[in-house]
């Protein structure tokens, strides 16, 4: 899906990082005013708004994004391959962890 077309209410981005409202409302005033997302009302309902990244917004994600990976790979670019199979059973071991004390409610 193109980030462009992207429009996530406030409501799930609190779901996904788990911060309250007065912050993501914060946070997203800021990008609002450094020209990075903007605010739509719903059109099914007006009591919601969704984020959309502009696309100034876009370039600046998928710069980041392209720094993550990179950062992400040097990181395990030091395990040999069973040290990165291990760790990644391990860590699907924990996601399955987590997401049971969850309730699945909110799965990673």
């Amino acid at each position: 899906m193109s980030l462009s077309i992207l429009k996530v209410s406030l409501t799930v981005i609190i779901g996904i990082l788990n911060i309250p409202l007065r912050n993501v409302t914060a946070i997203t005033d800021g990008l609002e005013k450094d020209g990075l997302v903007i605010r739509e009302m719903d059109a099914a309902d007006r009591r919601v708004f969704r984020v959309k990244l502009t696309a100034e917004g876009g370039r600046q994600f998928r710069r980041m994004a392209a720094e993550h990976e990179q950062w992400i790979v040097s990181l395990f670019g030091s395990l040999g391959m069973k040290q990165n199979k291990q760790l990644t059973e391990l860590l699907g071991q924990l996601k399955a962890h987590v997401n049971e004390q969850r309730g699945n409610s909110r799965a990673i």
